[in-house]
């Protein structure tokens, strides 16, 4: 049996919602959670709602690497 390797990407689209007081205060809560200084799921109130996903191989990148004694 041989053994191949790929590069692909995966991207998962997702819609949140969260409370604030303030057009400014969801940005700088947003800004917290882009900043690594609270997740995103500690927003309050916060939903999330999965609305997409990919997956892409890059076939010209398929290489055989070897083989395995099975």
């Amino acid at each position: 049996m041989k053994v191949y390797t790929v590069w692909f990407s995966e991207t998962d689209t997702y819609k949140m919602s969260f409370q604030a007081e303030s057009l400014e205060q969801a940005k700088d809560l947003l800004d917290k959670v882009d900043a690594g200084e609270i997740d995103s799921m500690d927003l309050p109130q916060v939903d999330k709602v999965a609305k997409n996903y990919e997956l892409e191989f890059a076939l010209e990148t398929l290489q055989e690497i070897g083989e395995v004694n099975v």
